[in-house]
């Protein structure tokens, strides 16, 4: 079967088929724009996300410096206030441990007195007498 000629073609076709061309082409370019303006409306949004993000971030290591700050800050003072506590404990226990030592040096020696009278008393006499 021999092919048809192009020339013999119906005219009413060929002009179908190009509007057909020139609509898909009109859609394509339409459609092309139409998702060209969708990506740079995208790229502008995350451009502005970045840009929050940035913010974001430099906020966050305002913040945690001024944490960190703090903190060190708290630090020192408690360990300040340790140190000083235990200095101050140290005194006071040593004043104590004074105290405590001449209440029983004190103690000590009544025992000793006492016990000089009982010797002087009871003890002393026996033994003249051996």
């Amino acid at each position: 079967m021999p092919l048809p000629d192009p020339s013999n073609a119906p005219t009413s076709l060929v002009a179908v088929l190009v509007v057909a061309v020139v609509t898909l082409a009109g859609v394509i370019v339409y459609l092309f724009r139409y998702y060209s303006a969708k990506a740079d409306q995208h790229a502008a949004e995350r451009l502005q996300w970045a840009k929050e993000r940035e913010a974001w971030a430099v906020e966050r290591e305002k913040i945690r410096t001024e944490f960190e700050r703090q903190h060190r800050e708290v630090l020192h003072k408690l360990y300040d206030e340790a140190r000083q506590f235990e200095a101050t404990s140290r005194r006071e226990y040593a004043q104590h441990m004074e105290l405590v030592e001449q209440k029983a040096a004190e103690a000590n020696e009544r025992i000793g007195k006492v016990l000089e009278k009982i010797y002087e008393r009871f003890i002393s006499p026996r033994r003249a007498s051996h």
